[in-house]
């Protein structure tokens, strides 16, 4: 479990923990909470938005905005 593993990380840094994961990934699974949810979408096989006491799938990015996270 990662909690905010991309926050206040210098983007060379994020980079080399989006690869970590990415090869961690296939062999074991791996549970992210974080809000900067560009770099989430890229290492991420599914997502879920926490909200109102319940998880709700995110299909498409789009959704963070219907859902309200983003205006």
């Amino acid at each position: 479990m990662l909690d905010e593993p991309f926050s206040y990380i210098m983007p060379l840094h994020v980079d080399k923990i989006k690869e970590i994961i990415r090869a961690e990934k296939t062999v074991k699974g791996i549970i992210i909470t974080d809000h900067l949810y560009r770099d989430l979408l890229d290492v991420t096989d599914d997502l879920y938005m926490i909200a109102d006491g319940g998880s709700l799938p995110i299909k498409d990015p789009r959704e963070l905005r219907t859902y309200g996270y983003l205006a």
